[in-house]
């Protein structure tokens, strides 16, 4: 992978993920942006963007569906929305009517769900499903191909056409089975380009990052105090522990994101 032309944002790693469809409001631009009361008059608007939620109280069918739509306040356009239920896609207008869905029926399909989606310019769509693999539907919800890699979280479109997406990738390190970060770049077709890997790149993250969040430091505070509890409270969601088989798997830097850089005036920056 091309170091200029990509950039990670990585994430505490979180136990649980929330997808959020958000609708962009189009707000007038504030007049006197060079003040901090304009400043934080955009800031306050960035904050009372929701996150979604949910509650224990059942929802009546008047409740369900698009609430509220002011046509002269949004982008005119569509969402696209990966069900919590059921191995679908759902294309859908402003108002929350369905355009078109796909749907593609998956081993003990009650329990695997597809998440996220990326819909292409000729009406495929790229999924990454929960039953460990990413796939390509076209618009009749046929198969072109399907990749089985433990991918999570991303699948993005460069400007070439190629896709990226993230997986995770089990090593032994230091005696532990430490989960480590993956970034996979694909051909249309599904073919592997390239890949990039935080386990081999160990050096340059030390040199980036503050070293207190690097993954030597945490575990030689681990083995000092007698176990992962003992950090969790100095380095919250820099390191987390999950059961597989009766065995800890350990998460470190834990990636959530890719994007392509454009051209840009960082092009020489030595952090690309």
């Amino acid at each position: 992978m091309n170091r200029r032309t990509a950039i990670v944002w990585i994430s505490v790693a979180t136990a649980i993920s929330i997808f959020v469809v958000l609708t962009i409001v189009r707000r007038p631009p504030d007049t006197d942006t060079s003040s901090d009361r304009a400043l934080e008059r955009r800031l306050e608007h960035l904050r009372s963007v929701p996150y979604t939620t949910m509650t224990e109280e059942a929802v009546g069918d008047e409740m369900s569906g698009v609430m509220v739509y002011d046509s002269l306040r949004t982008w005119r356009g569509y969402q696209i929305f990966c069900s919590a239920i059921s191995p679908e896609v759902l294309l859908m207008d402003m108002r929350g009517e369905i355009v078109h869905r796909w749907f593609y029926p998956e081993k003990r399909q009650r329990r695997w769900t597809w998440a996220p989606a990326l819909m292409l310019p000729d009406g495929d769509v790229i999924v990454v499903s929960k039953m460990k693999n990413i796939k390509r539907l076209d618009w009749n919800s046929n198969l072109i191909w399907q990749l089985d890699v433990e991918a999570h979280h991303e699948v993005s479109l460069a400007p070439d056409s190629t896709i990226y997406t993230l997986f995770r990738d089990i090593r032994h390190y230091r005696g532990l089975r430490v989960r480590f970060a993956v970034i996979l770049h694909l051909t249309p077709d599904g073919k592997e380009i390239d890949r990039w890997s935080s386990y081999e790149h160990l050096d340059e993250i030390r040199a980036a990052f503050d070293t207190r969040s690097f993954l030597d430091t945490i575990l030689d505070s681990l083995e000092e105090h007698g176990g992962i509890g003992s950090i969790q409270s100095t380095i919250p969601g820099r390191f987390e522990v999950y059961q597989r088989l009766g065995e800890n798997i350990y998460d470190y830097f834990h990636m959530n994101t890719v994007s392509i850089l454009p051209e840009n005036d960082l092009s020489d920056d030595e952090r690309f």
